[in-house]
């Protein structure tokens, strides 16, 4: 009733003043009167309820299970005066017991590198090539064809051919009439497309097939020919900056030489190739940990209308995985100091403010506790288990090196011209 009474405003009585309680009850109704002493008592009531269960309960999942209507008919006085003792039950999930079918200690984990000195170098000569690009200027190109290095806009599109030659359905996403090509990117495209625009002068339309290789994402387009239709709109030369200490305050702010700026970029990617290759081991190791707990997810985790079933089975491979390092964590007390987290803490704040996120501090830190938590885990597994380090894809490797040399000239330009079809069109065939 004192809750009550800070919240009404009777006539006659100025705010916070001595009311009659029959006055107020009659003010709010009997029946939300009733309602907030409820309200109040389970209030009250549910932390000591909980007390003995308060290490094992899994938080925010109790829940009252007792009809409302009985626990109203311990209040069923004229004025929702008690008259009875209430009886309520409460129904919590606890942390269940996590079982292991091999010893978490003894797991073994293969893992392909992220890099090595070489991708990591050439990377730092792409890094460094496309800080120029940005510097670079563009100069209009109309006594020429196209060549790489230039860039194009072109109106561009793409058609299945047909096994008898025809012209079929058009290749969706290809269609653009004003792309915007810089042909040191080719690499990133389909192997010939750069190749086969070579020489094109503004004006000029040109046709020319190329098979849609093996390795090619879409799996629904492998194998297929498609007859790609180019109009050479403008062509421009990129003129960049010469690689001179002049310019290396552009390239990296704060440096004075372009050996500085290698050196930083250099010991920057090495940083990044090592933080890859640890979270591909971490990752390794929380797949192994799934396979090896043996766990019953808690029902409320796992509850909710209209998932998919695969998605229930993510939800518990996810759910196991955080019991998994939760129970490590306590076996092999691993803690979090107060240091860790509030240092933590502040970065997330940071971090939220600068990208003018509203944030819940209590929240902020219950994240950043399971975080560091889970990093101490995955770190204690990663120097305690056996991880195999083995060579990057060689495919991969050679993906960047290529684009590497290509940037200083050591492949690109075709030099005897591409292979014709009998209709004059370019076939560019890749196994």
């Amino acid at each position: 009733m004192k809750e009550l009474k800070k919240d009404v405003s009777i006539k006659g009585f100025r705010k916070g003043a001595k009311i009659p309680q029959k006055l107020l009850i009659q003010s709010y109704g009997v029946k939300n009167v009733r309602a907030a002493v409820i309200e109040q008592m389970l209030t009250n009531a549910i932390p000591k309820a909980m007390e003995s269960v308060a290490k094992r309960a899994i938080q925010d999942s109790e829940k009252i299970e007792t009809d409302l209507k009985e626990i109203e008919e311990a209040f069923a006085g004229a004025d929702a005066s008690p008259t009875g003792d209430a009886h309520f039950s409460i129904g919590v999930d606890v942390v269940p017991e996590v079982k292991w079918t091999a010893p978490y200690r003894s797991m073994a984990v293969e893992v392909e590198e992220a890099g090595n000195e070489g991708t990591d170098a050439a990377k730092v000569k792409l890094m460094i090539h496309g800080r120029r690009k940005e510097l670079g200027e563009l100069r209009i190109v109309s006594d020429r064809g196209l060549e790489v290095k230039d860039v194009a806009v072109l109106d561009f599109k793409a058609n299945c051919l047909n096994e008898d030659g025809s012209l079929g359905d058009e290749i969706p996403g290809v269609r653009n009439p004003n792309w915007q090509l810089d042909t040191l990117d080719g690499a990133d495209f389909l192997p010939g497309i750069v190749d086969g625009l070579v020489g094109m002068k503004p004006g000029e339309e040109r046709e020319y097939d190329l098979v849609f290789p093996e390795s090619w994402p879409q799996a629904s387009l492998v194998g297929v020919t498609g007859r790609f239709s180019a109009k050479m709109k403008e062509l421009f030369s990129k003129e960049l900056p010469p690689l001179e200490d002049d310019i290396a305050d552009k390239l990296l702010p704060g440096c004075t030489t372009i050996a500085e700026v290698e050196e930083k970029l250099a010991m920057a990617q090495k940083q990044s190739t090592f933080d890859q290759t640890l979270n591909k081991v971490r990752e390794a190791l929380t797949q192994q940990l799934a396979d090896i707990v043996d766990v019953d997810p808690p029902e409320y985790l796992v509850q909710e209308q209209g998932r998919q079933m695969y998605s229930i089975r993510l939800l518990e491979m996810q759910v196991k995985i955080t019991l998994a390092t939760e129970a490590i964590q306590e076996l092999e007390k691993l803690e979090v100091t107060e240091e860790e987290l509030q240092a933590g803490v502040k970065e997330a704040i940071e971090d939220m403010v600068a990208n003018g996120m509203e944030y819940d501090e209590d929240s902020v830190k219950g994240q950043t506790q399971e975080l560091i938590s889970g990093q101490k885990v995955l770190d204690f597994l990663s120097s305690t288990c056996k991880v195999d380090l083995l060579p990057m894809p060689k495919e991969e490797e050679e993906e960047i090196l290529a684009k590497a040399a290509k940037i200083e000239g050591e492949q690109g330009v075709l030099e005897e011209g591409p292979a014709l079809n009998p209709d004059g069109s370019i076939m560019f065939k890749f196994d």
